[in-house]
C-alpha cells in the first residue's frame, strides 16, 4: 500500500487522479472551493472504477446517505483509529463497502425511519438533496465558510455588525429544496414535516441546546395566526423541546405589531418594519428572568426578525439568547 500523492482541494484531487494511477481516493467532505460531495460526483463520473472513501469531522446520517448514493465505497470519521482506516481502504479496494460503526448505527436508524413510511419522515431523495451546514462556519452567525482554517472564526459580517443574539445555527442552506420544505410546512398544512425538520435542527443546534434553559418560538401576530391557523416556529420548537428535554414556553414572547411581509425588503427596511413588533408580557417576565433562551424560527435571511425578537427577550429579563433555525440564507444563495 503506497501513497500516490496529496491534494489541497477538489480541483487538485481531479488533477492528481488524471496524472497519477490511483486505486483508492481518501476524500475530505470539507474542502475549499469544490467540496467533497461535488468532487466525489465528478470523480465517479470521470473515473467510475476508482474507489472513494469519504472522511468527515462528525458522524451524520444525512451525509452518509448522500455520499453513498453518490458512489462512495466508504464513509468514516476523522476520529477513526488508523486500523479502521486501513480496513476501509482494503475493503474498498476489494470492491466492498465500509462504514464507521458509529455512522452505521445512525444510518441504520435513518433507514429504519425511512422504511416505516411514517408521514413525518423524508424520502432518501429529499435527504440527499438538502445542503446541510456543518463546520467551518461563523461561530456567531452560523454562516458557512468556503475554506476550513482549522480554528473557530467570526465572519466579517459578524465583526462589522454584531447581532443582538449570541449565536445562531441553521440545519441547512436556504436553497430550492429547503424552500419547498418550508413552504409545504408553512402554507401547505404539512404539519408532519415539523417533526422531520425539527429533528435536523436538534442535530445542528446541539451545542446551543446544551446551554439553553428554555425554548421560545418566534410568535406570529394574532391576525396572521388566525389566517394561517398555526405557527410554524411553534411546530418546530415543540419538536426540539421534546427531543432535548427542555421546556417550551410560547407565552414568553408576543408579537404586538402586525408587520407587513418581509419578502422583498432590504435589511434596513426589515429592521424598521420590525421595530416594536415584539414584547415580553408583564406576567411572563418572572418566568423569563435570568434564563438563557433558545429562540426558534423556520428561516433566517438578514437576521432582522431574530435581532428584534432577541432584543425584546433581553429587555424582558433574559440572560442571553441563541437562535436556531431550519434554514438560513448564506452568501451565494
Amino acid at each position: 500500500m503506497t501513497t500516490a500523492g496529496e491534494a489541497q482541494n477538489g480541483n487538485e484531487v481531479l488533477e492528481l487522479v488524471r496524472s497519477t494511477p490511483v486505486d483508492v481516493v481518501l476524500l475530505d467532505i470539507t474542502m475549499p472551493g469544490r467540496n467533497g460531495l461535488e468532487t466525489l460526483k465528478e470523480l465517479k463520473r470521470q473515473y467510475p472504477n476508482i474507489y472513494v472513501i469519504v472522511l468527515s469531522m462528525h458522524p451524520k446520517d444525512q451525509y452518509a446517505v448522500r455520499v453513498l448514493r453518490a458512489g462512495a465505497s466508504g464513509y468514516i470519521t476523522k476520529e477513526s483509529a488508523p486500523e479502521e482506516l486501513i480496513q476501509a481502504i482494503k475493503k474498498a479496494h476489494a470492491g466492498e463497502k465500509f462504514i464507521s460503526p458509529e455512522i452505521a448505527e445512525l444510518l441504520a436508524d435513518y433507514l429504519e425511519r425511512g422504511a416505516t413510511g411514517e408521514p413525518h419522515t423524508l424520502c432518501a431523495r429529499c435527504w440527499s438533496e438538502i445542503q446541510f451546514i456543518e463546520r467551518p462556519y461563523c461561530e456567531r452567525l452560523g454562516t458557512p465558510f468556503a475554506v476550513d482554517l482549522g480554528m473557530a472564526l467570526l465572519s466579517p459580517a459578524a465583526i462589522a455588525d454584531p447581532p443582538v443574539f449570541e449565536r445562531a445555527r441553521a440545519a441547512a442552506r436556504y436553497d430550492d429544496v429547503a424552500r419547498k420544505l418550508v413552504h409545504r410546512l408553512k402554507y401547505g398544512d404539512r404539519l408532519e414535516l415539523g417533526r422531520a425538520l425539527g429533528a435536523m435542527m436538534v442535530r445542528s443546534g446541539a451545542e446551543l441546546l446544551a446551554d439553553a434553559e428554555i425554548v421560545v418560538p418566534v410568535p406570529l401576530h394574532r391576525w396572521r395566526l388566525w389566517w394561517r391557523r398555526f405557527n410554524q416556529a411553534m411546530a418546530l420548537a415543540s419538536v426540539i423541546a421534546k427531543r432535548s428535554g427542555l421546556p417550551c414556553d410560547p407565552s414568553l414572547l408576543a408579537r404586538v405589531k402586525a408587520t407587513k411581509p418581509q419578502v422583498g425588503l432590504s435589511k434596513a427596511q426589515r429592521g424598521e418594519n420590525l421595530q416594536g413588533a415584539f414584547r415580553v408580557p408583564a406576567e411572563a417576565k418572572p418566568r423569563l428572568a435570568g434564563k438563557r433562551v433558545l429562540l426558534v424560527d423556520d428561516v433566517m435571511t438578514t437576521g432582522a426578525t431574530a435581532n428584534a425578537a432577541s432584543r425584546a427577550l433581553l429587555r424582558g429579563g433574559a440572560k442571553a439568547v441563541d437562535v436556531l433555525v431550519f434554514a438560513r440564507v448564506a452568501q451565494g444563495d
